[in-house]
């Protein structure tokens, strides 16, 4: 069976099955990983490019993230730090054909777990998979449903949190975002609203639990 392409709505149901989103120009390769994941029943949504990837990825109760390095477009460096922009929490492991030392190394200081060259061994794949998977639901029993709450925010109430993530001002925020001050409040209010909290002080502490 080939590696499916993710089309589903943002607002569909979550799968309950592990699942890796692979994110790789190469379809074929796409089609590869597939097959060799199934066979340990492990789900795999696959993406042919970033922007795809972004614009459709829905979260899933247990999940990690195969990118590839090189891609034309938005490359795998600079998804994950859109990724970190947007709070997408995910276990990643970079794949790439070139193991370029200064391009690894900056991988794992945007957050990878982990580094695979191609060719993938399939022994090395299944196990570095198995970790992140582990690691994801290591992190999801500390932080309940965190991830899934962030999703919902839209790209403007990310904008604004981070302002306040910033120590930025209510006026401070309004004039960095070409808004007004009162639209900042609104904004607050649907942010405080969805993920459950009162006050910036502990929308602090508990973006800090999901970055453990």
């Amino acid at each position: 069976m080939p590696a499916l392409v993710l089309r589903t709505a943002r607002h569909a149901p979550l799968t309950t099955e592990p699942c890796v989103h692979l994110v790789d120009d190469d379809e074929h390769f796409r089609i590869a990983i597939g097959l060799l994941l199934s066979t340990s029943g492990i789900h795999t949504k696959g993406y042919h490019s970033a922007e795809h990837f972004l614009s459709v990825y829905v979260p899933q109760d247990n999940e990690c993230l195969l990118l590839d390095l090189r891609m034309p477009g938005i490359g795998g460096l600079e998804l994950q730090r859109k990724m970190n922009e947007r709070h997408i929490n995910l276990p990643v492991i970079v794949i790439s054909a070139f193991a370029e030392t200064p391009s690894v190394v900056e991988t794992i200081r945007n957050g990878a777990i982990d580094f695979l060259e191609k060719p993938i061994e399939e022994v090395a794949l299944i196990d570095k998979v198995t970790k992140a998977l582990a690691t994801d639901r290591s992190r999801k029993a500390e932080t309940g449903d965190l991830h899934r709450r962030l999703h919902r925010l839209s790209d403007r109430e990310r904008q604004v949190m981070q302002g306040f993530i910033d120590a930025k001002t209510t006026q401070e925020v309004a004039r960095h975002l070409g808004i007004s001050p009162k639209t900042v409040e609104k904004h607050r209010v649907h942010i405080f609203e969805k993920l459950a909290v009162s006050s910036v002080p502990e929308l602090m502490c508990l973006l800090a639990r999901q970055v453990k």
